[in-house]
């Protein structure tokens, strides 16, 4: 008879095989889910920067959004990839196009590239538009930096 931790390794195991198997055929989301659990650590497999880089790669070039995000976030801040701004933004472009639950963190990340000249040329009006759509979906962040961005503008 299994004890409660073998049942719960079983069922891990399971489940990451089946993931594992989702990304190999080509499925965008299950490729950055398998991202996700070696970025993190999940399904008892160690933390993999490397694997993890890889995954959201794949996922990103098979059209996830998602996995665009989270590799615009790993070229913003040179998390295991050499630091490309440039890179970034492109990236979360491409993000912000398509569905993402994140979608309003990656408004936000590229309107702060825009305001601040980050990986592009200052362009306030863009920032502010995308701050814009990023506040519209909750973001609290995005509404801080309209309310900047408009004392700056009395200031001015």
């Amino acid at each position: 008879m299994q004890t409660w931790e073998e049942k719960e390794i079983a069922q891990m195991t399971t489940r990451l095989q089946m993931l594992v198997a989702a990304a190999k055929s080509g499925d965008a989301e299950a490729m950055t889910d398998l991202a996700l659990v070696h970025a993190r650590g999940e399904e008892r497999q160690c933390v993999d920067l490397r694997a993890a880089l890889a995954w959201y790669e794949k996922a990103a070039a098979a059209g996830s959004c998602r996995a665009m995000g989270n590799l615009a976030y790993l070229y913003l801040n040179g998390i295991s990839v050499r630091k490309d701004p440039a890179r970034a933004v492109a990236l979360y472009e491409e993000a912000v196009k398509g569905p993402s639950p994140n979608l309003e963190q990656y408004l936000y990340d590229l309107a702060n590239c825009y305001e601040l000249g980050i990986g592009v040329p200052p362009d306030r009006a863009r920032a502010k538009s995308l701050y814009s759509k990023s506040a519209q979906l909750g973001s609290r962040l995005a509404q801080q930096a309209l309310s900047r961005l408009k004392a700056m503008a009395v200031a001015a």
